[in-house]
């Protein structure tokens, strides 16, 4: 999975994509998966006024898109109503 079929696959399964960002600098309350250059690696994380907690890195996209996605499933404000 890359990160453009994860954006899709969390929108067709009603995840409010107010809840999430993926690669945007838009990151304040959100569920965050952003690639950071300087350590050339997939950071996962929560971001809360401007702290990130939880942070998670990976080298591979494909694992860190998986585990976003668990991630986001695991959340109770993520989804849509």
């Amino acid at each position: 999975m890359d990160i453009e079929s994860l954006r899709n696959k969390l929108i067709a399964e009603k995840y409010s994509p107010s809840s999430f960002c993926i690669n945007s600098r838009d990151t304040d309350e959100k569920y965050c998966l952003i690639f950071a250059r300087s350590r050339n690696t997939w950071q996962i994380f929560y971001s809360e006024r401007g702290l990130k907690t939880n942070l998670t890195e990976f080298t591979n996209e494909h694992e860190a898109c998986s585990y976003f996605y668990n991630f986001i499933c695991q959340s109770v404000t993520a989804k849509t109503l």
